[in-house]
């Protein structure tokens, strides 16, 4: 290296032993800018570098500067690139803001539509009747019901489902009585008037709320007192039931108002 005149890295033992044989001034300053990179290059001691003498140390100070002003640039680059990229998921969560935004527009469209269509407060009843899946529906009349005899008759109502009672009545002052039970667990029961068979189903009106009774561990009972000549629905409700189906025993009878026509007093 000392004839060729290129730099190369050698130990602190070489460094010595090249210095102290014999030499021209030239291999001596070749030897001391061959000894200078390599603890320049360490970066255990970047700092005595720094701190050394004028004539070796002025000449590698700005390859040294320019060492670590590469580095310095290539760390303001990645800071700067990983900086550009943070305002991206802003960027990209402020395009999909509109998105969002056009979906909540959309969705609060559609709720006076909705609103139109099924108006707010609307009862569940109603709800169920117009939207709900019917199992199985039995039309009565009164003459049907006064002979329908002493014992009970069944009812199948499959999971997520709803089956139909509806009593037609003809003459007001009739009083309508039930009773029934449910296998193998509860039932919800609720009644509904509707005045013909073509009136609208929202202009129907609620006479009993929809009621979960405990119909598998003991009979329920009820009546109503017809006021007005309609279609009185009696609803058996299993929508609340996703796997389990429901058997219903039930048993109507229909009592008619006594009329005194005076005969006792002839």
């Amino acid at each position: 290296s000392k004839h060729s005149g290129k730099k190369e890295r050698c130990c602190r033992a070489c460094f010595q032993k090249l210095s102290e044989g014999p030499g021209s001034p030239d291999s001596s300053g070749s030897g001391t800018s061959q000894g200078e990179p390599s603890p320049a290059l360490s970066p255990a001691s970047p700092g005595p570098q720094a701190t050394g003498g004028q004539g070796a140390n002025t000449d590698y100070r700005p390859p040294d500067d320019a060492v670590f002003d590469i580095i310095t640039d290539e760390e303001l680059c990645q800071i700067q690139e990983s900086g550009s990229s943070l305002p991206e998921t802003p960027t990209e969560t402020d395009s999909l803001d509109p998105n969002v935004a056009e979906q909540d527009t959309t969705s609060t469209s559609l709720t006076p539509e909705d609103t139109e269509d099924m108006p707010v407060g609307q009862d569940a009843e109603i709800c169920l009747l117009k939207s709900g899946e019917l199992m199985i529906k039995v039309p009565l009349t009164v003459d049907e019901i006064a002979s329908f005899g002493e014992g009970r008759r069944e009812l199948f109502v499959r999971s997520s489902t709803y089956s139909l009672i509806p009593i037609t009545v003809a003459e007001a002052g009739l009083t309508i009585s039930w009773v029934f039970s449910s296998d193998p667990k509860s039932i919800s029961f609720s009644v509904v008037f509707q005045e013909a068979e073509d009136t609208p189903l929202d202009q129907c009106k609620v006479l009993i709320p929809t009621t979960r009774c405990n119909s598998h561990k003991e009979n329920i009972q009820g009546q109503l007192k017809v006021r007005t000549p309609g279609i009185y629905m009696l609803i058996f409700d299993n929508t609340f039931s996703r796997f389990v189906s429901k058997k219903v025993l039930y048993h109507l009878t229909v009592d008619r108002p006594v009329i005194y026509d005076g005969s006792d007093f002839l």
